[in-house]
C-alpha cells in the first residue's frame, strides 16, 4: 500500500511464521497471507497508527505510532505536569475508595448466593477484586461457588467467572475450568477457559480435548477471531514462536511508515514484565532527551486479567492500530492526562483506519500492505486483526490514576494494569491530587513534537 502522509500506525508484534506446520498440524493463516468513554476527543487527521512488535528473542510486542505532519497541539506541547489534577488520587480519597469497594461491593455482593439475575452486581464485585488485586477468602469462596453453578449461567456471568480465575487465580482452578468448558455457551468464555488451561501447562490430552470440544461446540470456529487465535496457540506457544520472528531491524527501519514519527513499545512474551516505549522521529532518527540519551518510558501492555489480546479485556493485542486523535478521559481510572485514541481493524472503518483513503470494506490485503515485506507472513502481528474481528475496541494509550500500591511487590510495580490498553507510570500528590510525574505526558509530547 502506498502509505499516505496523514496516517499514524501502531504495531504490536509477538509470536511464528504463517503457513508452517507444527506438531503435524497445519497452522491457520490470515486470509491472503502465507500458504493460505464518552471522552473529549480531538481528531487529528494527520496522525498515524500504533503498532506493537517483537523485540528481542525473549521479547514479543512493541508499539509504533507514526505520523509525519501531525498537528503540534500547543495545549499539549506546552502543558506541565502541575496543569493536571485528579482529586480521586489524594490519600484520603484513595482510602475512601478502598473502604467502599470492600463494604459496598465485595463484602456485599460476593457473600451468599450468586444468582443469575444478580449477575450485574457480583460481576462488578469480581471486577473490583481484580482492580484492587484482592485474592482473599471472600473472593476465592465466591469463585468456587460460581464454578459449581457454571452450567446454569448465561454468557456474561460465565465470562466473569473465567475472567476472575484467569486474572486473580492463575493455575488454581484448572480442574474446575476443565470441567466447565463443555458448558460454555459462547466462544468467549470457552476461549478464556481454554487459554487458562494452556497457560497452566496443559498436556497433549488436554489440548486434544480442547480441539474436539471447539470443533463440536463451535463448528464455525474458523470465522471467529478468538477461536482462530486459540487454534493457533494449541499448536505453538508464544515463547516457541518468537524464535521465528523476522529481524527486528527490518521493522525498526521500515520505509512503509514514510516520513512519520513512530512509537515503538517493546513488550516481553510475559506481559507481567514491563515494556519500553521509544519514539522514532519523522526523519528516521530516534528521539533523544536534552542530555543526549534516547527518550524512553516504561510501558505496560498487560490487562488486569492478563488474558490473550483477542479476548475483550485481555492484553493489548499485537498488530496495527490506527490513531484517530487525542482526548481526556472521564474514566476514574485513566485520569485527565491526554491519551492517544487508537482503534484496531474492524473497530475502525477502512476510511478511519487509513485516514480518509478510500478502500473497500475490510480485507486482509489492506492490513497486510501496511507491514514491511519481511513481516507480512509473521502470524503474531495479525493479532490486532483477529482482535478486531472478535469485536475488541477502545484500547487506547493512556496514563493512570489507579493506586499503584495495589500492585506493590509485583514485577510491574509501580505500573498499573488496565482493561487492555497501553499504560504508563504516573504519580499524583497525596495531598491535593496534582500530577507530580507523568511518563504519559512525556510520551505524547515527544510523539507530537517529532513530526
Amino acid at each position: 500500500m502506498g502509505a499516505s502522509r496523514d496516517r499514524t500506525v501502531k504495531f504490536q508484534i509477538g509470536e511464528g511464521r504463517v503457513g508452517a506446520v507444527y506438531s503435524g498440524r497445519s497452522v491457520r493463516c490470515p486470509p491472503g497471507v502465507g500458504s493460505h468513554s464518552t471522552n473529549d476527543e480531538a481528531p487529528m487527521s494527520r496522525l498515524p497508527h500504533i503498532l506493537t512488535l517483537a523485540a528481542l528473542a525473549t521479547m514479543l510486542p512493541a508499539t509504533a505510532i507514526y505520523g509525519d505532519e501531525a498537528p503540534a497541539r500547543p495545549d499539549i506541547l506546552q502543558a506541565g505536569v502541575s496543569d493536571f489534577v485528579a482529586e480521586r488520587t489524594t490519600a484520603a480519597n484513595r482510602a475512601q475508595f478502598l473502604e467502599t469497594r470492600y463494604s459496598e461491593i465485595i463484602n456485599k455482593h460476593l457473600v451468599g448466593e450468586l444468582a443469575e439475575e444478580d449477575g450485574r452486581e457480583w460481576r462488578g464485585a469480581f471486577w473490583t477484586a481484580g482492580i484492587i488485586n484482592e485474592r482473599g477468602p471472600v473472593v476465592r469462596n465466591a469463585l468456587s461457588r460460581a464454578f459449581e453453578g457454571f452450567a446454569e449461567y448465561g454468557e456474561a456471568n460465565q465470562r466473569a467467572i473465567m475472567h476472575t480465575a484467569y486474572g486473580i487465580f492463575p493455575g488454581v482452578y484448572t480442574e474446575e475450568v476443565r470441567a466447565a468448558l463443555p458448558d460454555a455457551v459462547h466462544p468467549r468464555p470457552f476461549a478464556i477457559g481454554a487459554h487458562y488451561l494452556l497457560a497452566a501447562g496443559a498436556d497433549e490430552e488436554t489440548r486434544d480435548l480442547i480441539r474436539s470440544l471447539m470443533a463440536r461446540m463451535f463448528p464455525d470456529w474458523e470465522n471467529d477471531g478468538r477461536l482462530i487465535w486459540l487454534g493457533h496457540r494449541l499448536e505453538i506457544s508464544a515463547a516457541e514462536e518468537v524464535a521465528l520472528r523476522p529481524p527486528l531491524v527490518d521493522l525498526l527501519a521500515a520505509d512503509t511508515f514514510g516520513q512519520r514519527p513512530v512509537v515503538f513499545s517493546f513488550q516481553r512474551v510475559d506481559r507481567t514484565q514491563p515494556g519500553l516505549a521509544m519514539v522514532r522521529r519523522a526523519d528516521g532518527t530516534f528521539a533523544r532527551r536534552s542530555d543526549g540519551s534516547f527518550f524512553n518510558v516504561q510501558h505496560l501492555a498487560m490487562a488486569r486479567t492478563n488474558m490473550p489480546g483477542t479476548i475483550t479485556f485481555g492484553n493489548s493485542p499485537q498488530g496495527i492500530y490506527t490513531v484517530r486523535g487525542t482526548g481526556t478521559a472521564q474514566n476514574e481510572f485513566i485520569g485527565p492526562t491526554p491519551y492517544l485514541w487508537s482503534k484496531v481493524p474492524f473497530e475502525a472503518s477502512t476510511t478511519e483506519f487509513l485516514h480518509g483513503e478510500a478502500r473497500p470494506d475490510w480485507e486482509s490485503p489492506i492490513y497486510k500492505e501496511i507491514l514491511p515485506v519481511e513481516w507480512r507472513d509473521y502470524f503474531p502481528i495479525w493479532e490486532a486483526w483477529y482482535a478486531g474481528m472478535a469485536g475488541r475496541s477502545e484500547m487506547i494509550m493512556h496514563g493512570t490514576t489507579i493506586n499503584p500500591d495495589f500492585y506493590r511487590g509485583t514485577s510491574y510495580y509501580p505500573l498499573t494494569p488496565s482493561a487492555g490498553c497501553l499504560c504508563t507510570v504516573e504519580f499524583w500528590s497525596p495531598e491535593d491530587g496534582t500530577l507530580v510525574h507523568s511518563d504519559q505526558l512525556g510520551l505524547v509530547q515527544t510523539f507530537l513534537g517529532s513530526g
